[in-house]
């Protein structure tokens, strides 16, 4: 762990490698991508998953939000 730091939860669903996170900004919600080119959406106060999409078949390296909402459709993703 980080130093001073303390684990609160784990965040369970994902059986692939995490390569990024954002967080939105109504900071009630995170979004991930990872090896399997899936995005996922985590509920912060459950640190349960709320959905998961498809979006590439190959690795998803990066992921962001904006701040007009919530919405996949704002979400940038960056294929390598």
């Amino acid at each position: 762990g980080i130093e001073g730091s303390d684990f609160i939860k784990a965040l369970e669903g994902s059986d692939c490698s995490v390569l990024d996170i954002a967080w939105t900004f109504d900071g009630q919600n995170i979004l991930s991508c990872g090896s399997d080119g899936v995005i996922r959406t985590w509920d912060l106060r459950t640190a349960l998953p709320l959905e998961a999409i498809e979006a590439h078949s190959e690795r998803c390296w990066g992921i962001t939000a904006n701040k007009v909402g919530f919405s996949i459709k704002f979400v940038e993703i960056h294929f390598l």
